[in-house]
């Protein structure tokens, strides 16, 4: 049965995670504007962002509550008031009681959206970590078919892709119309700086990291580590090789919606997951058909196959940090 509110979520039981009353989070949250990640007609906190960071502003929301429901989040460019670094985890989400702040003045800072499966674990990778250090507010929600997402008349995780495609569903166009909507709100409320906005993400998450750039000008820079470029080259969408709906989401398609970014791509050297070649296959197309595009390509030694290499940490570091040179330059 479906909540409410129509996303496709199930309703959570009451020893999982804790749904408050529509009355409960009218008192607690709706006496900010109305926005698109809140709906108080429902039982449940649909795209509520909260924040986590450090600075003496005012500006922000308790994120315990967002932890706990695994809804969209945003993780401030700073710290919390406690001695070490820490971003709240969803199985724990009292452990860190951190108040978002924007800083005293409100003042925009870049911001990182982060692309995966689940917010919670987006928000505690060490990527994120190097995003915030690096002075970005980083931003993350579930992806098509996890979490909140997630619908319980279809397989789970990414056999929900494949359900979704093969009835007709492009997933992949509804998800960046709500990443668009979030980048809105964020740059209305004077936490996102509009001059730059990048998009990083890993295997799936590159996926929609490269599709949302793709879709939205005001993305600046997209990384794709180890990044699914064909989802035929996954075994859970094997016999699609023809489907033309699935054919048409490859991000080598779409490459030249890349112009005029910075792009960086890391893959291990025999991932035959998300396929070494489709991804250095991607790369070259943006190279060759995006113009004004700054393309990093970064093929890794990686005898476990698909799996993060040592060097991507430093690589995204040094990426992003180029990236905010760039901003400043403009």
């Amino acid at each position: 049965m479906r909540p409410p509110c129509g996303c496709g979520a199930p309703p959570r039981q009451s020893n999982q995670l804790r749904t408050d009353s529509a009355k409960d989070c009218r008192s607690r949250l709706c006496d900010r504007p109305k926005h698109p990640f809140h709906d108080t007609s429902t039982h449940y906190h649909v795209r509520q962002p909260f924040f986590t960071g450090r600075c003496s502003g005012t500006y922000g929301h308790d994120i315990s509550g967002a932890q706990r429901f695994g809804q969209p989040a945003v993780g401030g460019n700073c710290r919390p008031r406690s001695a070490a670094p820490a971003i709240p985890h969803a199985d724990d989400p009292g452990r860190h009681p951190v108040r978002a702040q924007a800083g005293a003045n409100k003042t925009p800072a870049p911001v990182a959206f982060l692309f995966g499966s689940l917010l919670d674990k987006m928000l505690t990778m060490e990527h994120c970590r190097i995003l915030l250090e690096a002075g970005y507010v980083c931003a993350a929600l579930d992806a098509p078919g996890h979490g909140l997402d997630s619908d319980t008349s279809e397989p789970p995780e990414l056999s929900s892709w494949r359900h979704r495609l093969e009835a007709g569903h492009d997933f992949v166009s509804a998800f960046n119309v709500r990443l668009s909507s979030i980048l809105d709100y964020l740059i209305a409320e004077r936490i996102a700086d509009h001059a730059l906005v990048i998009a990083v993400g890993g295997s799936r998450g590159g996926f929609l990291a490269f599709h949302f750039a793709g879709s939205d000008p005001r993305v600046r820079g997209v990384a794709g580590l180890t990044p699914v470029t064909e989802l035929h080259a996954l075994y859970e969408f094997r016999g699609m090789d023809d489907h033309k709906l699935t054919a048409s989401l490859s991000p080598i398609r779409h490459a030249v919606r890349l112009a005029g970014r910075n792009v960086l791509v890391t893959i291990d050297d025999r991932d035959d997951r998300v396929g070494t070649d489709h991804a250095i296959a991607l790369a070259r197309q943006v190279s060759q058909n995006a113009g004004g595009a700054r393309v990093d390509l970064h093929v890794l030694a990686e005898p476990r196959g698909h799996h993060h290499p040592k060097a991507t940490e430093d690589l995204l570091r040094t990426w992003a940090a180029k990236c905010l040179r760039e901003r400043s330059k403009r």
